[in-house]
């Protein structure tokens, strides 16, 4: 069962202890890593209990949520070009 958009985002709010555009870029990419590493440590656990998931050669890592955000590794290279800064 997939987790719900309010989850979702009270989840990422209480990992982040509140909003990310007040917090530097080294407790951003501190952050990053974190969630990073947490997300290794799970993928090993589920490969370990045999439900690891492949297409087309590469992981799917799973999400349980009908919310995405669009960030610069989602978006269509129309979109990326649009949102550039």
């Amino acid at each position: 069962m997939g987790m719900s958009k309010f989850e979702l985002l009270a989840a990422a709010a209480e990992i982040t202890k509140g909003d990310i555009k007040g917090k530097s870029l080294q407790e951003i990419t501190q952050l990053m890593t974190v969630t990073q590493y947490v997300t290794g440590l799970c993928l090993n656990e589920i490969r370990d209990r045999g439900q690891l998931v492949l297409y087309m050669g590469n992981v799917v890592v799973p999400y349980e949520c009908d919310y995405v955000l669009e960030t610069a590794l989602t978006r269509t290279e129309h979109n990326r070009n649009a949102c550039v800064n």
